[in-house]
This record gives structure tokens, C-alpha cells and sequence, in this order.
């Protein structure tokens, strides 16, 4: 079995650097789910995906759903959207977005369940529940802006999806979340993962009498979310369980593995009162398209830095590695490091 491991490091540029983001010019809707039991039920599921340098939808996958029956059609139905692709430095360029899909009975209709739905999927109620702490009141709920899936734990040496977490988060005024903290996890790998994401998401900030003011969200975090059948996952993960994995060795791509886009860790919000300074290194397989898959921790100065680590280089992109122009997937190990508090800075 071939297994080279290469180190990758190296600037890029995040989406929310373009100049201009992509612009839908195309966008069919999704189709109600074919049971019988969904045809007259509401329901939402949030897409992610990318949209490439011709304005054509990769990758799409869902990150968050109401019930897993509408993560498909949601999906289905944006990989067949088309855009004005997204620009920086007058060049069009890859870009990831995500996006929420509603799946209502009659357009204009029945808005108390929309909301409801809403909640679900962001974690906020339309307006604040009572007893809430005054400060953290808001009439206009916050609206998701950026979703961020959990990293699939890897348990007895094969990563698992079979897992939920109970998370609770607090978001300040310009939409960042600020605490999050675990209620409960159906094991604690799950709920370490599904922390570190919800440190990444953002929302445009909650408002009370237009003004912008701190929230306070929850949210169940299924980590069985809808996957394409051909989602380089599926085949990743069967090679695994089966002992079949085959990975082309870093020294033999036909080129060096080039990032095409890269996010920084989010340092983690539990360290944040002492905020040492840590590191980690990822072990990831990046994918025949350039995709990084099934990040895992192999090392971590503290283990809040790993799962961070492991969370942003699931967001990882790069140009697809090939061997004699053949596409293949290549393992590498990719470094982190943490600047704390006595750090002095570049």
C-alpha cells in the first residue's frame, strides 16, 4: 500500500476576499421529496458549494437540514444552478457559498411554520424566548451567513458520521460567535468536533428596535448529513473500512501539491482566557479534485487545537494532484501553529 505523506503550507486567497461574489443568473427550484409522508410537510436544508471559474456549481453537499429527506432535492437542485462567477483582481475565480433552501407549500404562505424551520437550522427562534437575560433580547433574529460542517471524528481508526451534538453559542453584535459550549454529544469526539465548527459560522447580527445586539442560539448537530453518491467521502471511507486505501506518494505528482485556497484555524474559544500559544498537525487525504477529505488529528500541543486545526483544513483547496496526468488521491500532513498571548507578531 502506498501511503507518502507530504507537508503543505502556503498563503492563498478566502472567499470573502473577492472583489465581487458570484452572481446566480440561473437557478432552478427543488422539488418537493417523492414520499408520500414529505408532500405536504415543510422543510429546509443549507448547501454548500463551489462555484468555479465558469460559473458552474462543484461539489455541492448539504451542511444542515430540518429532516434528512430534504437534503437531496436541496442539493440536487443547486448543482444544476449557473453563475456570473466570482471576481478578484479582474480575474473570475473559484468560490465556496453556502445557501439555505425552503421547501414551503404555497410561496407567501404559512410563515409561522417557515419560521419555525429557520429556527431549526440557525438555532434561533424568531424573537427571543422569554427569560432570556435582557441584554441578550432581540426582535429580528440573526440570518445565517456562513455555515460550517463538523469534521468527521476518526474512532478506532476509521473516521465516523454516525454521531450528534447538542451545542449552545453566543454571537455579539456584528454576528461572530463569541462562546460556544457542548450540552451533550452522543460521544465526546462528536461534540469536541461539532464545537470547533460552530466557532466558525457567522450570522448577520441579531437586532432589537434596529439596533444590533447579542444573541444567545442552539443547535442539534446531525453529522449523517446528505452526501452526493459520488462524493470522493463514500469511496474514501469504503477503502478504509475494507483495507484497500491507495494513495499516490507526494514525490511522485507530476507537480507539487499547490494550494488554491486555504483558511485560517479559528483559535479555539475555550483557550481564550489564557490563550496560550500550541500547534497541531492534520493528516488529510486531498482528493483527485483537489479536495481536502477525512481530515485527522495526529498530533496536538492541546486538543482544542487539533480539532480547530482539523475543522480548517477541511476547507482546504487545491489545484487536483496528479501522477503521469492521471488524477489521484495523495495523503499529506499538513501543519498548524497557534499565536498566544506572549507571541510577538509577524
Amino acid at each position: 500500500m502506498a501511503t507518502g505523506a507530504g507537508w503543505v503550507n502556503a498563503q492563498t486567497t478566502e472567499f470573502d476576499e473577492l472583489d465581487t461574489p458570484p452572481k446566480p443568473i440561473k437557478q432552478p427550484a427543488p422539488k418537493y421529496p417523492q414520499d408520500e409522508l414529505y408532500k405536504n410537510k415543510m422543510g429546509a436544508a443549507v448547501v454548500e458549494f463551489e462555484v468555479n471559474t465558469d460559473g458552474a456549481v462543484q461539489f455541492p453537499r448539504v451542511v444542515a437540514e430540518s429532516e434528512s429527506v430534504f437534503g437531496y432535492p436541496a442539493m440536487t437542485a443547486v448543482s444544476k444552478w449557473k453563475f456570473i462567477p466570482g471576481m478578484k483582481n479582474g480575474k473570475p475565480t473559484a468560490a465556496r457559498m453556502v445557501v439555505p433552501i425552503y421547501f414551503t407549500i404555497e410561496p407567501g404562505e404559512a410563515n409561522e411554520l417557515i419560521a419555525q424551520i429557520r429556527t431549526i437550522i440557525t438555532g434561533f427562534p424568531p424573537e427571543s424566548p422569554d427569560g432570556v437575560p435582557e441584554r441578550y433580547r432581540y426582535d429580528t433574529a440573526p440570518e445565517p451567513t456562513r455555515f460550517q460542517a463538523p469534521v468527521w471524528p476518526w474512532i478506532n481508526g476509521k473516521p465516523e458520521r454516525e454521531g450528534t451534538a447538542d451545542v449552545f453559542y453566543v454571537i455579539n453584535e456584528k454576528g461572530r460567535v463569541m462562546q460556544a459550549r457542548v450540552v451533550a454529544a452522543s460521544s465526546p469526539a462528536f461534540g469536541k468536533a461539532a464545537q470547533a465548527a460552530v466557532e466558525c459560522w457567522r450570522f448577520s447580527p441579531a437586532t432589537l428596535k434596529g439596533k444590533p445586539v447579542p444573541a444567545l442560539g442552539r443547535r442539534l448537530i446531525d453529522f449523517y448529513l446528505t452526501l452526493p453518491s459520488d462524493a470522493s467521502e463514500r469511496r474514501l471511507v469504503k477503502a478504509i473500512e475494507r483495507g484497500k486505501e491507495r494513495y499516490a506518494k507526494a514525490g511522485d505528482l507530476d507537480t507539487p501539491l499547490r494550494p488554491l485556497s486555504r483558511v485560517a484555524a479559528q483559535y479555539p474559544m475555550a483557550l481564550v482566557q489564557d490563550e496560550p500559544s500550541g500547534s497541531a498537525t492534520i493528516e488529510c487525504i486531498i482528493d483527485q479534485y483537489g479536495r481536502v477529505c477525512l481530515p485527522r488529528i495526529v498530533s496536538a500541543s492541546r486538543e482544542e487545537f487539533g480539532w480547530a486545526a482539523a475543522t480548517a483544513a477541511a476547507q482546504w483547496r487545491f489545484a487536483p494532484p496528479t501522477v503521469r496526468g492521471d488524477p489521484v488521491d495523495v495523503k499529506v500532513q499538513i501543519p498548524f501553529t497557534f499565536k498566544g498571548r506572549g507571541d510577538a507578531t509577524d
